[in-house]
C-alpha cells in the first residue's frame, strides 16, 4: 500500500528508511543472483568470442584478463544488489537498525580479526585446495603462461582485489543475504550466511576459507550494525591474501628456513589476533544495547497514521518506537510516497527456499551451472 504525498515530501532531506527484508528474501535473492550471474557470464562469453581483436588481446594478456573479468563480475554483483534492494524498498547500506558510518575502533578490531583468521586458516585452506585440485583434476597455472602488462597486475592486486569485492560482495552478502537471515536468529544467520558466502565464490578450493571468513564478517556486521566495518574487514582480508602470497614467495626464493620461520611466526600472531578480535565482537554482540545506540543518526522517520491521517516524526534511533507503529499498520515516507513495511512472509517457506538455494549453490560449486547449461544447449 502506498499513499502519494508529493507536497509533503518536497525538501525532506535525509529521510530514514526503516524497511527491512522478510523470511523469503534470503533464499529468493541468493537463488535469483545465481541465475542472473550465469546469464551475465554467458552474455559476456558470447560478446568476447565475437569481439575479434579484443578476444585476442584478452587471451594474450593474462593480467588484463583477470582485471577485466573482475570488473564484470563485481559490477554484476553490485547491480543485482542495488536493483533487488530497490524492488524491496530497503536501504542497501542502512535502515532497519543498520548504519553506514565510520567507527575507528570497530574497523581496527575488524582488521585485526581479518589478519588473524586469514593466517590461521591459510595452512588448512592450502591443504584442502591441493586435495580438491587432485580430486577434480584441476592444475595450477603454469608461470610461463602468465604474460601481460604489469600495469593491469598492479590494478588487480591493489584495487580490484581489496576494494571492489569489499564493497560489491558485502552489499549483496551482508546487506541482503545475511540481513534477511537475521529474522531466523543471529546464530543461524551467521552460520548459514557464512556458508552461503563460501558457496558464492563458486569453487571447492575456496569453500572452507571463505565460509569461515563469511561467518566472521557476518558476526562483525551484526555486532556493529554498521556496513562499513565488515566492508573494511573484507578489504583487509583480500589485501593480506595478495601481499602474503607475494612476500612468502620472495622469502622462499631467498631462504627456505626464513620462509618456514615467517610462516610459523605469522600463524602464532594470527591466533592471538583471532582471540582478541572474536572476544571483542562476541562481547559486543551479546551486550544488550539501548535503542539509541543502534543508530546514531540524525535523520527522521515520517510516519502516516492511515486512520487519523496524521503525520508524525520519529528520530531514526528510536527503533522500538517506530517499529511498533509500523507493525500496527502505519506507513513511512519513502521518496514521494508513504508505503507500508515489507511483510515477513512464511517462515517455513523461507527456510525451504534458503535450503534450496544452498543446494543449487553446491551444484554450481562442484559441477558448474554454466557447464550444465552449455551441455543442455
Amino acid at each position: 500500500m502506498k499513499v502519494a504525498c508529493k507536497d509533503f515530501a518536497k525538501g525532506k532531506k535525509g529521510v530514514y528508511n526503516p524497511n527491512s527484508y522478510g523470511y523469503l528474501d534470503a533464499g529468493i535473492s541468493f537463488m535469483a543472483f545465481m541465475v542472473f550471474f550465469v546469464i551475465v557470464w554467458l552474455v559476456f562469453r558470447l560478446a568476447v568470442n565475437n569481439s575479434g581483436a579484443f578476444k585476442d588481446y584478452i587471451k594474450s594478456d593474462y593480467y588484463f584478463n583477470i582485471f577485466f573479468s573482475t570488473l564484470i563480475s563485481q559490477g554484476a554483483i553490485i547491480l543485482f544488489a542495488f536493483v533487488y534492494s530497490r524492488i524491496r524498498k530497503v536501504s542497501l547500506f542502512s535502515g532497519g537498525g543498520y548504519a553506514f558510518k565510520w567507527n575507528f575502533l570497530d574497523i581496527t578490531m575488524a582488521c585485526v580479526l581479518a589478519f588473524g583468521l586469514f593466517f590461521v586458516l591459510q595452512v588448512v585452506h592450502m591443504y584442502i585446495a591441493e586435495n580438491f585440485a587432485h580430486i577434480f583434476g584441476e592444475t595450477a597455472i603454469n608461470e610461463s603462461d602468465i604474460q601481460g602488462n604489469e600495469f593491469w597486475a598492479y590494478l588487480y592486486v591493489f584495487i580490484c582485489t581489496p576494494l571492489l569485492p569489499a564493497f560489491c560482495e558485502e552489499a549483496f552478502m551482508r546487506g541482503i543475504v545475511a540481513r534477511s537471515m537475521e529474522k531466523f536468529g543471529i546464530v543461524f544467520a551467521i552460520i548459514v550466511s557464512g556458508f552461503a558466502f563460501g558457496i558464492f565464490h563458486g569453487n571447492p578450493q575456496q569453500l572452507f576459507l571463505q565460509s569461515i571468513s563469511g561467518m566472521a564478517m557476518a558476526l562483525v556486521y551484526f555486532a556493529t550494525k554498521n556496513f562499513v566495518v565488515p566492508m573494511a574487514m573484507h578489504a583487509f582480508h583480500n589485501l593480506f591474501s595478495a601481499l602474503n602470497e607475494a612476500s612468502l614467495l620472495t622469502l622462499n626464493e631467498t631462504s627456505s628456513f626464513r620462509y618456514y620461520w615467517a610462516d610459523t611466526l605469522i600463524i602464532f600472531v594470527g591466533i592471538i589476533c583471532c582471540i582478541i578480535g572474536l572476544i571483542y565482537f562476541i562481547k559486543k554482540l551479546l551486550k544488550k544495547k539501548k535503542d539509541n545506540q543502534n543508530i546514531s543518526l540524525k535523520p527522521k522517520v515520517y510516519l502516516l497514521n492511515t486512520t487519523t491521517n496524521v503525520i508524525t516524526e520519529e528520530y531514526a534511533y528510536k527503533v522500538e518506537e517506530y517499529t511498533t507503529k509500523l507493525d500496527n499498520g502505519e506507513l513511512f515516507l519513502n521518496g514521494n510516497n508513504f508505503i507500508s513495511k515489507n511483510k515477513l512472509g512464511n517462515k517455513v517457506v523461507g527456510f525451504v527456499l534458503i535450503c534450496a538455494s544452498l543446494v543449487l549453490g553446491c551444484i554450481d560449486v562442484f559441477i558448474g551451472l554454466e557447464s550444465l547449461i552449455l551441455l543442455m544447449f
